[in-house]
């Protein structure tokens, strides 16, 4: 560390901004910054090079605040600083975000409408609303490029491109990451703040991550390497926005080009198969935990649909690495697609999409589906129309707008399939063949049950899938084919008002009967349904709670079975939360805007 020494004694080098010399509320001499270097990087520099014995008063002379975190891709507060510096406003702040944060990579994906080197607000506001798909914060060193930039530079930095989130690997050096000390396992990142380990060390050993600079640290995969690279070249490369819409279709395109199809349409199972196959699941769990290879209808794929600009840019550089060869390529194709030289391709392939299966289509055998699996799950689960609105409400609310006359269809078609099951069952019995797991299946149930039931820990409610979920079932389980497993099921889960019993007494045991004027028995749980339970139980509870007895236990000898209607049967209760919403949803379907049923509730809404 001896030349950043020197150029901390002889004061700032020629890579400092010399003419900071504004006004008495400027920043003096804050560094210019090193290609790629990150924001707190060149903030920790500052710090260093004016000699602050603590961060709050770096805070105070850059940013006017308190310590808040810079090691994020898009940190908040910058355009404070930007004022402080000398020149215009507007070019310091998009100086500061275009070579000192990951603000390239947001614009690349974010569409042509992302960002405006004009509006500052603009930036502030791409500041804000990322910070909730940012990954926490975190400060990764590269050992050997430490080492090359102290002698290249004067001092070490560190490099925004070892910090772009799913990034583990040195796209240089080709070897792993450093993020914690290799003597104590202190963070590099503190909670709060800024890293000063590249200048002064570890903030618990001292130690400089330097000294480790010829240590062995194995080879990183080939994929780490190439993904690294890949985010690398997109983050120096000048950003190219291009419309959402488009770049979606470019996606489509180029994934039905490799033969992820199905017909004309992209076969999303395939491309989410190419895409665990190339990656991994360490590479995908790190990069992004969303990704399901299973879940063909999940929320992951709108990438490839018009909301292609809503998903982080991890996810796109997932998808751009898969879908193209490297990052040259596929820079290329964006730069053919913000000059048009690509609309005709691409709306060739829409027209053969639409010549192939119109939207309208697509529409009408969509709810066909929905109507046809509505109409199964009612008759297998013993259903009416109205129990499907309280089960699957989302589908049916679809389906009833889709056509007015969807519901008596659907309640027809219902009927009609239990006629003609009623009828063959009539002149012959349906024969079903039994599950050979039967047998093992009700044994795992029952001991898993067993299990859940004398557990001394948070009581969660024993249901059919938790039971299943517990022992390792995912087939499907019904009294027909599988009637030792079902009976186990049935005899083993409990009604709601049972575990909230359950819940109440534990949590009496925990804070040793201590619960009154105090809202912790109605955490997590329905508040009116609680009070009720608390109510019943309130006279017992101390006595209940020093009793060593397991809870189910305790309630059976209470007389308190698991399918326990609660203390007050019959008793309306009101529902909370989306419960509350289809329920008043529902009574306005039923009674009408204008009823004057509907205008009483209005009235007593308050009540």
């Amino acid at each position: 560390m001896t030349a950043y020494a020197g150029a901390q004694r002889n004061g700032p080098s020629n890579n400092l901004d010399q003419t900071s010399q504004s006004s008495s509320h400027g920043v003096t001499c804050f560094p210019y910054g090193e290609a790629d270097e990150r924001i707190d990087s060149r903030v920790g520099r500052f710090h260093v090079l004016e000699g602050y014995r603590g961060e709050d008063m770096t805070y105070r002379r850059i940013f006017n605040s308190a310590p808040f975190v810079l090691g994020v891709p898009l940190p908040s507060r910058l355009d404070r600083l930007a004022k402080k510096l000398p020149g215009d406003y507007l070019s310091q702040l998009v100086d500061l975000y275009q070579r000192s944060t990951l603000m390239p990579l947001y614009q690349q994906f974010g569409g042509s409408h992302s960002v405006s080197n004009g509006n500052k607000k603009v930036y502030a506001a791409i500041s804000s609303n990322a910070q909730w798909k940012q990954n926490a914060p975190e400060t990764q060193l590269c050992l050997q490029c430490l080492a090359e930039d102290e002698e290249t530079f004067g001092w070490p930095i560190i490099r925004r491109s070892h910090n772009i989130p799913g990034v583990a690997a040195c796209w240089k050096h080709r070897t792993w990451l450093a993020n914690k000390c290799s003597h104590c396992g202190c963070p590099y990142q503190p909670p709060h703040g800024f890293s000063l380990t590249p200048w002064k060390g570890c903030v618990s050993c001292n130690a400089f991550p330097i000294q480790g600079a010829g240590q062995e640290h194995g080879v990183p995969p080939e994929i780490e390497i190439e993904y690294a690279v890949f985010a690398k070249t997109l983050l120096d490369a000048a950003p190219i926005e291009v419309p959402s819409q488009k770049l979606a279709q470019l996606y489509r395109h180029r994934a039905v080009s490799m033969g992820f199809s199905r017909k004309s349409l992209v076969d999303r199972a395939m491309l989410a198969a190419a895409i665990s196959q190339r990656f991994g699941k360490t590479v995908l769990g790190r990069v992004d935990p969303d990704f399901d290879p299973v879940s063909r209808k999940h929320s992951w794929f709108h990438i490839i649909q018009m909301q292609c600009n809503e998903a982080p840019f991890t996810r796109h550089l997932l998808v751009a690495m898969t879908l193209f060869e490297d990052a040259p390529s596929f820079i290329e194709q964006l730069r053919l697609l913000k000059a048009g030289k690509l609309d005709d391709q691409l709306e060739r392939r829409r027209t053969e999409v639409s010549s192939d299966r119109s939207i309208k289509e697509l529409r009408k055998a969509a709810a066909q589906e929905r109507f046809n699996e509505l109409v199964t799950y009612a008759v297998e689960q013993d259903l009416d129309v109205e129990s499907l609105w309280k089960r699957r409400y989302g589908d049916m609310k679809i389906l009833a707008k889709h056509a007015t006359d969807s519901v008596q269809r659907l309640r027809d078609a219902i009927t009609k399939r239990r006629k003609r099951l009623n009828s063959k069952q009539g002149t012959a019995s349906r024969s079903c063949s039994l599950n050979k797991a039967d047998g093992e299946w009700a044994s795992r149930i029952t001991e898993e049950a067993v299990r859940l039931y004398a557990s001394a820990e948070k009581p969660f409610r024993i249901s059919m899938n938790r039971l299943k979920a517990e022992a390792g079932i995912r087939q499907n389980i019904d009294s027909a084919t599988c009637p030792l497993a079902y009976a186990a099921l049935q005899s083993s889960i409990e009604s709601v008002w049972h575990f909230y019993a359950r819940r109440l007494i534990w949590m009496a045991r925990l804070y040793r009967g201590d619960l009154a004027a105090s809202n912790k028995i109605r955490r997590g749980v329905d508040y009116y349904r609680m009070t009720e339970v608390y109510r019943y139980f309130e006279p017992s509870l101390p006595a209940y709670a020093s009793i060593d007895t397991p809870i189910d236990s305790l309630l059976t000898a209470l007389g308190i079975a698991r399918d326990w209607e609660g203390p007050c049967p019959g008793k309306y209760i009101r529902p909370v939360g989306r419960a509350c919403y289809r329920e008043n949803t529902l009574r306005l379907v039923a009674t009408g805007p204008g009823s004057d049923h509907q205008r009483e509730n209005n009235g007593n809404a308050d009540l």
